[in-house]
Formats: structure tokens, C-alpha cells, sequence
């Protein structure tokens, strides 16, 4: 009686220690997880750009971010003029960016990256990117960059 006693409680006892093993392994695929799975967002809004002292903004700026495989996000500026008297639209390109998740806020930031644009992601180090820091809330992408000596920021919504 007392054997079969023992084989119960010790059925018992691993039974509990394989549920702790299950709740452990279940917490540690989720915690310390603050990068986004790769893909895009879009965003469409206005971006405000400092030309000859004077701010000049332009509507229905459409922006991509991207979730990058190495951990980095970034910003796809998708055939803008930054001032009206640009000859022709861009794709621009700004990659690498750090950024945090917390509670489903992104902040990121960056300094000294090149920009590239066009297919072939030819780089552009006269309007090399500067104190840039931004966020990502709710359905809000705000940020604020130097393109070379060119104050930009960006204020838009997500697009469906």
C-alpha cells in the first residue's frame, strides 16, 4: 500500500513539473520581444520641409515603413519632392534605423545615414540623415530628420 502510495504522489509531482516546464518555456518565447515581425506599413500624411528659411509642406506624402530582417526599420519616402521646384519625384530611402517597442509604441532614432534612392539604391551622402527620431502610436507615424542642412519632419496616418 505504501509503494502504490509513492508511485501516486510521484505521478503527481511530475505531472506539476511538467506543467511548470510548459508555463516556463511558453513565458520565455514571448518575454524580452520587443522587435516587430518583418513587413511594411504604410502611411500616408504631410511632410514639412525648411527650404531658404521658409517651411513648405506637402500633402498625401506616402510613407513605408519597413521591419527589417537584422532588427533595423526603414522609412521609404515614395516619389516626393521635398521642395516644389524639384524637377522630378524620388524614392527615398533611409535604412537602418534603431527602434524600440514598448506596449505597442515605436520610438526609433538614427544619425549619420546615407540615403539612397531609385532601383538601384544609389546613394545620396550630400543629404547624408541627421538627428532623426520619431514614433510610431497607434495609427500615428511622426518623426523629425535633417536631409544634409534641410530641416524635414512628417506627420501621417495608416493607410488600409
Amino acid at each position: 500500500l505504501i509503494f502504490n502510495n509513492n508511485i501516486l504522489i510521484m505521478k503527481k509531482l511530475s505531472f506539476i513539473a511538467a506543467i511548470m516546464a510548459l508555463f516556463i518555456c511558453g513565458c520565455e518565447k514571448n518575454s524580452g520581444n520587443d522587435e516587430q515581425q518583418p513587413g511594411t506599413l504604410s502611411f500616408s500624411g504631410t511632410m514639412s520641409v525648411i527650404f531658404r528659411g521658409e517651411t513648405v509642406p506637402t500633402d498625401d506624402v506616402k510613407i513605408d515603413v519597413s521591419y527589417e530582417e537584422d532588427g533595423t526599420l526603414s522609412l521609404i519616402f515614395n516619389q516626393v519632392k521635398f521642395v516644389p521646384q524639384m524637377p522630378v519625384s524620388l524614392d527615398v530611402k533611409v535604412s537602418g534605423i534603431t527602434y524600440i517597442d514598448r506596449d505597442g509604441v515605436v520610438t526609433f532614432s538614427g544619425n549619420n545615414i546615407i540615403p539612397t534612392y531609385g532601383l538601384v539604391n544609389a546613394e545620396m551622402p550630400d543629404y547624408t540623415v541627421t538627428g532623426l527620431t520619431g514614433t510610431i502610436s497607434g495609427n500615428r507615424l511622426r518623426f523629425s530628420l535633417n536631409f544634409g542642412a534641410v530641416p524635414t519632419s512628417y506627420e501621417g496616418a495608416l493607410t488600409l
